[in-house]
């Protein structure tokens, strides 16, 4: 579980998925990363993108899909049901007052996208 306390921030503004985010710490040192200077080059510390209402957070569940991919909050899962049915169920990854929902079945499903980058996955949810 060491990768739980991984974050990504998707720029509202500019629509794109900063990963990482974590990194970012006092004094907004960005280890030479010129995607984090120029997206969250206002930022000087990690708790700051927290208050920043240009970002949406997203933390690391700190689980993987069936083909290793890490699960963040916000990624939509998919996974065809048990017993050859051709019915594909869609779940969105969400935070509860105790820890994320919608994980039930991370072992057997792929994660397809997530609610920024490909919306188009969640309509009529």
């Amino acid at each position: 579980m060491e990768d739980r306390f991984k974050f990504r921030a998707w720029d509202k503004e500019k629509k794109v998925m900063i990963e990482n985010v974590q990194d970012v710490y006092d004094g907004g040192n960005f280890d030479g990363d010129k995607m984090k200077i120029d997206y969250l080059g206002h930022i000087t510390c990690f708790g700051e993108i927290f208050q920043d209402d240009q970002c949406m957070i997203m933390q690391c569940t700190g689980l993987k899909d069936k083909n290793g991919v890490l699960i963040y909050e916000g990624d939509v899962l998919q996974r065809y049901k048990k017993c050859g049915d051709p019915y594909m169920k869609t779940k969105i990854v969400e935070r509860g007052r105790c820890g994320f929902l919608n994980l039930d079945f991370t072992s057997e499903s792929s994660v397809v996208g997530n609610i920024y980058q490909n919306p188009e996955l969640i309509k009529g949810e």
